[in-house]
């Protein structure tokens, strides 16, 4: 944990307890430094920080709110395997900057959710709900860490 800043899975979703399907590491959330310190770190291999509404979008969001406090390394991210982040809408293409931030964020969320969905781990056979729960977690984040921008 760097400052206190990566919201770990529960014991129960250590490694040899994650749903199957979830690499190590996938589903944890916390800003884009921590993340990616923890990853580089650790046997997290194929995990990256996944940018929730997409780094590009918030940066432009500075020009809309000058005093908000984002910045790429302290934008909130999930760890998502980089074969399911390479299906994003926002992996190398630009967001849509019509949306207002509220709306940028559950398209974002909503689209992750879908992936996860069709991996059949969005909730398990078993009835595994880690990752539903790591999607509220960084919309939690996101409101109480961009108040300024999350406002509208």
């Amino acid at each position: 944990m760097v400052n206190g800043l990566v919201h770990n899975c529960p014991q129960e979703y250590l490694p040899g307890f994650l749903p199957e399907g979830l690499k190590p590491g996938e589903g944890n959330v916390g800003t884009y430094s921590a993340l990616y310190y923890r990853n580089g770190r650790s046997s997290f291999d194929n995990v990256t920080p996944h940018h929730m509404p997409s780094d590009a979008y918030m940066q432009n969001q500075l020009r809309v709110h000058p005093d908000a406090t984002y910045t790429h390394s302290t934008a909130i991210t999930m760890n998502m395997s980089q074969s399911r982040r390479a299906r994003t809408s926002t992996f190398r293409h630009p967001p849509d900057y019509t949306l207002t931030p509220r709306q940028a964020l559950a398209r974002d969320l909503w689209e992750v959710r879908n992936i996860y969905r069709s991996d059949s781990l969005y909730i398990t056979p078993s009835g595994d709900t880690y990752i539903v729960g790591q999607l509220r977690e960084v919309a939690r984040r996101n409101r109480k860490a961009f108040s300024d921008i999350f406002a509208e």
